[in-house]
């Protein structure tokens, strides 16, 4: 029982992607959004209680914890990969591993606002996300931007 109700909250936790009503656009502009749809998506009451479900009983049910991961993959990471190639492909960025960076990204804004609101009970405020997801675009930006580019 435990086990469908976690496949059946995972399905509704990861149904929508913060990413699907993303327009293209220039990645000094659509960065910063994304990172705040994705940290808006991540402090979700109910990803919230994924998180710290998956977490505790990870060790018991690994298959809930990969099935969490493969959906994290495929919703999250893959999504902002293909926006990071997009962007390569354009000369926005420098070449590089986009797999590796859409991780980092996704580990930088989920690990912050999802711990925060772990440990402190609340999620952080509108502009503290929006602060965050700035800080983490200004951060990938810095190191990847193409010639033409201008950190945020």
């Amino acid at each position: 029982m435990f086990q469908a109700a976690m496949q059946a909250e995972l399905h509704d936790a990861f149904q929508k992607s913060p990413f699907d009503k993303l327009s293209d656009g220039n990645v000094a502009e659509v960065l910063p959004r994304a990172l705040t749809a994705l940290a808006d998506w991540a402090v979700a009451q109910q990803r919230i209680r994924l998180l710290r479900t998956v977490t505790a009983e990870g060790v018991r049910f690994p298959h809930i914890a990969a099935a969490y991961h493969a959906a994290l993959v495929g919703r999250i990471i893959a999504p902002l990969k293909a926006l990071l190639d997009t962007w390569i492909d354009r000369g926005q960025i420098d070449r590089h591993d986009s797999e590796h960076s859409a991780r980092q990204l996704v580990a930088m804004i989920m690990g912050q606002v999802q711990q925060h609101a772990m440990m402190n009970g609340s999620k952080l405020t509108r502009e503290q996300l929006v602060t965050c997801a700035r800080a983490a675009a200004d951060l990938f930006l810095r190191g990847h931007a193409g010639t033409d580019q201008q950190t945020v």
